[in-house]
């Protein structure tokens, strides 16, 4: 059940899947995405299967152990053929056990490979996101799980281990009493009791230190699968790095383009804006000049109709003795002072007006007043109602108290007094409240009846003033009559088109002093590429010298192997690259220490039988050649870190030249 419900835990939501297909670009990820996602449901599978068959491993071994502990009681009566067979059949069990447990820890190892293999590709998409998430947990998952399983594989070996210890012991006591034949009875148990311990330690000793010797493999296994990683990883980032510091010098020299472009539209807007505001004020001194000619032309007509008008009364005195002249003349007379009227008329209108208007404004300010003075009696009414009701409030619970206290004892009479005479006086003043807030609400009633009538009057004065309004937008009517025939407003007009003209010619001008500037940018943007090929080629020459240096450390590998021929027992072996060397120095190394743990095993087992203190010597292989060729990588990966700054560090002087050389060029081409 253990098995299933991880199994169950780790499976990953096919409709995230393909949500993610649906929004992600790149097929290639989806597939490493996918490989990986099948990689971990097929770990799971297997560390279920493990764990079920470790159950059964374990229960295999107790129901042996209590087998044995039967024949070791039967061993100590006799020895008879039912203890051989049993114990023939107890060796075969712990054989299919030993190798059961073996065949475990190279599942393990495989696991291990597959997980490290999908922590690979799952480096490549992590900017998936949620997907991404979720597999890494399921990677965790699973590596957790890894882990426990390899626990209980380990405490199987060591219980399978003390358990041969055991058996060992027995059949060398066995061995011994065969061979020398001891007559006595009482001797024969307690040299077994002592070959037993004392081979029992030394066994416990060299397991002991077997076990901790695995442990330091494995530990150091993992550290190289990380370090492995972390190197993967580190060339990932430095090439993605690389990626983006291209991406980022092109966005770099086409902003710097368009600034420069911006700088120069920018200083041709500021030209013809300067352009703009000296033709405005040509205009407006134009404009003050045409006013002074009005003006002069306005007084002009004033001074040739008062010339006419004296023409007309010489006029009137040469037919002084006409008639008609005399008629004409009593006409004028009446139009005139019919226009003396109207304008009279219309002074009295405007002070009428303007007095209809302080007396709206003093009316407004009143009915102002009187809103206040209402808020002011509307607020009092509120207090005033607030105080009767608490007055009432605690009118009625004085009467409670006196109620309460009139069936206390005698002696509380004058506090009963008391209480009565401040009820009454209480009464009062709630009879007094009640009696302003009856006044408040009569005055409220006055102040709104006043208001009504000042309305009725505003209402009133707003048609006579509209009346004066329409009387005095009449006369204005008449004013502009006059007015209206204005001739040289024309002859401006013209005016003005001519000035229109000369500025679409300077406009014109500019545009050709703009077209000259777009040919300096062009050049200046030539000069801009030139540099850019020289960055390429000095690019391409430092990758030149990174691969001389590579062809060099080549060299040296080669040099290394041709060295390693020489000691074939230390596990160098022929190596094509890096990484590849790194598996074979893995897999040497794993070798040999099995090799190695199964001549321990032997020796051990050797000297159990012959001598009583052995010397468990465990010789690893040499952790020398791995530490080389981390430095060498290490050594590798800080040489083209060191090629890297150097190359952005050529980049950025480039770019500040460039940044404080082009605004002066432009400067002197816009000069």
């Amino acid at each position: 059940m253990d098995a299933v419900s991880i199994y169950n835990n780790n499976v990953i939501n096919p409709e995230l899947v393909r949500f993610h297909e649906g929004t992600t670009s790149d097929p290639k990820e989806i597939g490493e995405i996918g490989i990986s996602m099948e990689i971990l449901t097929k770990v799971d599978l297997e560390l279920a299967y493990t764990s079920e068959k470790l159950l059964n491993l374990e229960n295999l071994m107790l129901y042996v152990l209590s087998w044995e502990n039967g024949l070791e009681a039967m061993a100590v009566d006799d020895v008879s053929e039912e203890f051989v067979e049993e114990s023939l059949k107890i060796d075969l069990l712990f054989s299919f056990l030993d190798s059961e447990v073996k065949e475990l820890d190279g599942s393990m190892d495989s696991i291990r490979v597959d997980l490290a293999d999908a922590h690979q590709r799952l480096s490549l998409c992590k900017h998936l996101g949620e997907l991404f998430s979720v597999v890494e947990r399921k990677l965790f998952d699973s590596e957790d799980s890894l882990k426990k399983s390899q626990e209980q594989v380990l405490e199987m070996k060591l219980k399978l281990a003390k358990f041969q210890m055991t058996s060992l012991a027995f059949n060398h006591n066995e061995f011994l009493s065969e061979d020398l034949q001891v007559s006595s009875k009482e001797v024969k148990p307690r040299l077994q009791k002592i070959d037993k311990v004392h081979v029992l330690r030394m066994l416990e000793k060299s397991l002991s230190r077997e076990l901790d010797l695995e442990k330091k493999l494995r530990e150091s296994k993992q550290d190289e699968e990380d370090l492995r990683l972390k190197l993967r990883l580190t060339e990932q980032v430095a090439f993605v790095m690389e990626e983006a510091a291209e991406v980022v010098w092109g966005r770099f020299l086409e902003a710097e383009n368009t600034a420069v472009v911006l700088m120069g539209v920018s200083r041709d807007l500021i030209a013809q804006n300067q352009l703009v505001q000296f033709n405005l004020n040509g205009f407006n001194q134009r404009e003050n000049g045409f006013r002074l000619k009005l003006e002069n032309c306005i007084k002009l007509l004033n001074s040739k109709d008062a010339s006419i008008e004296k023409l007309n009364s010489r006029i009137t005195q040469l037919v002084a003795d006409n008639l008609e002249v005399s008629i004409l003349r009593e006409s004028v007379k009446l139009l005139e002072e019919k226009v003396n009227e109207s304008e009279s008329n219309l002074k009295k209108a405007n002070e009428s007006n303007e007095l209809f208007q302080d007396r709206v404004r003093e009316m407004e300010n009143m009915i102002e007043s009187l809103k206040e003075d209402v808020y002011a009696a509307e607020s009092r009414a509120e207090t005033a109602e607030g105080k009767v009701a608490q007055l009432t409030d605690s009118n009625m619970e004085l009467s409670d108290e006196l109620g309460f206290l009139k069936g206390s004892h005698e002696s509380n009479s004058k506090k009963m007094s008391l209480l009565e005479k401040q009820s009454r006086e209480l009464e009062i003043q709630v009879l007094h409240a009640k009696a302003s807030s009856e006044a408040g609400q009569e005055q409220q009633n006055m102040l709104y009846s006043a208001i009504w009538d000042m309305e009725t009057l505003i209402d009133e004065l707003k048609q006579k003033v509209s009346i004066a309004e329409m009387k005095a937008e009449n006369a204005e009517e008449q004013c502009l009559m006059l007015t209206d025939a204005n001739s040289e407003l024309t002859k401006e007009v013209d005016f003005l088109r001519a000035e229109v003209e000369s500025l679409e010619t300077s406009l014109s001008k500019a545009n050709l002093d703009k077209m000259a500037g777009t040919k300096d940018v062009s050049a200046n943007t030539k000069l801009i590429m030139d540099a850019v090929l020289q960055l390429a080629s000095e690019r391409e020459r430092i990758t030149k010298q990174l691969h001389a240096q590579t062809e060099e450390k080549r060299i040296l590998m080669e040099t290394l192997q041709k060295f390693s021929k020489l000691y074939p027992k230390e596990g160098i072996q022929e190596k094509n690259s890096t990484y590849p060397s790194q598996n074979a120095t893995l897999h040497q190394t794993k070798s040999t220490s099995d090799f190695i743990k199964e001549e321990e095993i032997q020796v051990l087992n050797d000297g159990s039988i012959h001598d009583p203190e052995p010397d468990s010597s465990i010789t690893d292989s040499d952790p020398n050649l791995d530490d080389t060729e981390l430095q060498e990588s290490e050594s590798r990966s800080k040489i083209f870190l060191v090629v890297k700054a150097i190359f952005v560090l050529i980049i950025s002087v480039l770019a500040a030249f460039f940044i404080n050389w082009k605004p002066d060029n432009f400067d002197d081409n816009a000069g």
